[in-house]
């Protein structure tokens, strides 16, 4: 607990005050079941996890998130009224914006349609998103690095914990969230050590390839990008498999 000094404590009126309660993280949890299942729903304990990943550590914000997820299952009108992580996260899928980030949550699955689909919605939403997408997923692919060769010595608690980056600004450090954790093993299930230091490669020349290419080359060159990445695993493809790519972009985008 925490308290104002007495002296100014004095010194203020009664309604110049507001009183901030805070709860320990197990409180947190129990609130969030309590509230789904006053709603009628079940919660699992990754799906709680994934929520508070997903708000300010305040309870307004825990409210409301709850609120907002409350009414968008109970419109669904499911039989199953079981809450767990993958339903979560097709609630961000309807509701939150795509960026470098949940682009680089999709390219593990190995699905080059919804990765293609996801592309198109970062570039709809801002046409000038490239310039910060291939610097997002080098940082991504170096920590899915270091991740991989802690996990050699150490345990995987421990290889979230200390995995690391060096990019062009702030080190990234650790792998925290839920979600997060849950891409990480994915794209290790999914990439060789290789295969990854050769997309980290591919990757480093591919930022000036995008920032150089013209407006009417940008897509098409990030779709490549995204092709390379996932189907030929960082290994640049030939002219036979741009020239594929190209002719079927539409297929691809919509597939899946």
């Amino acid at each position: 607990n925490y308290s104002l000094p007495a002296a100014i404590s004095k010194a203020l009126k009664k309604d110049q005050m507001i009183v901030f309660w805070e709860m320990f993280e197990n409180q947190k949890q129990d609130w969030i079941r309590s509230f789904f299942r006053k709603e009628g729903w079940t919660v699992t304990n990754d799906a709680i996890r994934y929520i508070l990943d997903m708000i300010e550590n305040n309870t307004i914000e825990m409210k409301d998130c709850c609120s907002q997820l409350a009414l968008y299952f109970n419109l669904s009108q499911r039989q199953d009224r079981r809450i767990d992580i993958d339903d979560i996260s097709a609630f961000l899928s309807h509701t939150k914006n795509e960026d470098a980030f949940s682009l680089f949550a999709v390219i593990p699955k190995a699905e080059l349609g919804k990765a293609l689909s996801c592309l198109h919605k970062i570039m709809t939403s801002d046409a000038r998103a490239y310039m910060s997408l291939v610097p997002v997923l080098l940082r991504q692919f170096r920590l899915l690095e270091s991740y991989m060769t802690l996990l050699q010595t150490e345990s995987e608690d421990k290889a979230f914990e200390n995995a690391s980056a060096l990019t062009s600004g702030a080190p990234a450090r650790e792998i925290r969230s839920v979600r997060d954790k849950q891409t990480f093993r994915t794209a290790k299930s999914h990439y060789t050590p290789d295969q990854v230091s050769a997309v980290i490669c591919y990757l480093d020349e591919m930022d000036i390839r995008v920032r150089s290419a013209g407006t009417d080359e940008v897509m098409l060159t990030l779709e490549l990008m995204l092709y390379t990445i996932i189907v030929n695993k960082g290994k640049e493809s030939t002219v036979r498999l741009e020239r594929e790519l190209f002719d079927n972009a539409f297929s691809y985008r919509n597939r899946n």
